[in-house]
């Protein structure tokens, strides 16, 4: 049975433009996910994995967010083994396009914290099923 992921973003700067986009974007499955990072021991940061179940189709949707942002150094991630991507504020990708910045077939996530307390993080992923 189809699932609809709506979604809105607001973007306004102080005495400056504003933008508003909303949107209902059909995709055949959603999946969610929450992973708990320790902290980091010392220097080395603590890490969690978050792997998407492979099922076809094109990832129409991802969103990370976690529950802190403010580390010196940032909360990072890899995706399939790739580079480092910093996780200093939501990420947010719509559409194939946007998806496709990730480089990544699997959606295996590494996430890393180098922060002294755990942090939370959630996923949301919105996919076609062919």
């Amino acid at each position: 049975m189809p699932e609809s992921i709506q979604w809105t973003l607001s973007v306004a700067v102080a005495g400056g433009p504003r933008k508003t986009e909303s949107q209902t974007l059909p995709v055949d499955v959603y999946l969610k996910g929450q992973v708990q990072i320790a902290a980091a021991s010392g220097a080395t940061p603590g890490q969690a994995n978050f792997a998407a179940p492979s099922g076809g189709g094109t990832v129409r949707f991802v969103l990370i967010s976690a529950s802190r942002y403010d580390a010196t150094p940032p909360l990072t991630y890899t995706v399939d083994g790739g580079s480092a991507i910093t996780l200093d504020g939501p990420h947010l990708l719509i559409g194939a396009g946007a998806v496709a910045l990730l480089g990544a077939a699997n959606l295996d996530f590494v996430f890393s914290n180098p922060m002294a307390q755990p942090v939370t993080v959630e996923v949301l992923i919105g996919r076609d099923a062919a």
